[in-house]
């Protein structure tokens, strides 16, 4: 997730791409040889952890924010974890998303500024809710925001997809993947959102 020309840049950019890098290495180790994979598992049982970075995406939540006519900024945080667990029966499959911003400070942040960093994920929290969580103005419009889900997700799994990451054999994540898609595609998800984000902070 880090961009190598951000952490050559120096400076604040930098410190920017180094917060993500700690970030994930904290959630979700999984991408090294030999890592200790603490925090959230990619693939335990019936439970799924895909992270996703929200810059490629800035485009597409403005155009939405500005459609559905909500008072808030164009603040987003840096992160969205997608947590997803495979139904039994007759159940659903259930997606939980939750914003996550991170910083990286040489020295303590106050907590002011923490407030104000945590802001920034729930902003995109009022949006998500919006999209995903409530009722929309018309069935264009849901098939509009299912898509840009299914969208994120072909991506994510697509970043997940070696076999050493997820620690099974390609085919069952090749499965799992098209269910997911297909279910939110087809608006057969249930899907739960933390709406006021998380702020993970490091200095």
């Amino acid at each position: 997730i880090p961009i190598l020309k951000r952490l050559a840049a120096g400076g604040s950019q930098a410190r920017g791409e180094l917060g993500l890098l700690l970030a994930v290495r904290f959630l979700q180790d999984a991408f090294r040889q030999g890592a200790a994979r603490v925090g959230l598992p990619v693939w335990r049982g019936r439970c799924i952890h895909l992270i996703l970075a929200v810059d490629p995406y800035e485009t597409s939540f403005d155009g939405l924010r500005k459609a559905l006519r909500l008072q808030t900024s164009e603040q987003r945080p840096d992160l969205l974890v997608f947590s997803i667990r495979m139904p039994q029966a007759e159940e659903k499959i259930r997606i939980k998303v939750t914003p996550v911003e991170v910083k990286f400070r040489q020295g303590q942040m106050p907590g002011a500024d923490m407030r104000d960093a945590l802001t920034q994920a729930s902003n995109l929290g009022v949006l998500l809710n919006e999209l995903w969580v409530k009722a929309l103005p018309s069935n264009l419009w849901t098939v509009r925001s299912s898509a840009l889900l299914g969208q994120m997700l072909e991506l994510a799994f697509r970043i997940y997809a070696d076999p050493t990451v997820h620690g099974n054999p390609a085919e069952a994540w090749t499965r799992v993947q098209e269910t997911v898609i297909s279910a939110v595609l087809n608006q057969k998800a249930e899907i739960t959102l933390s709406a006021k984000g998380r702020l993970l902070v490091f200095d």
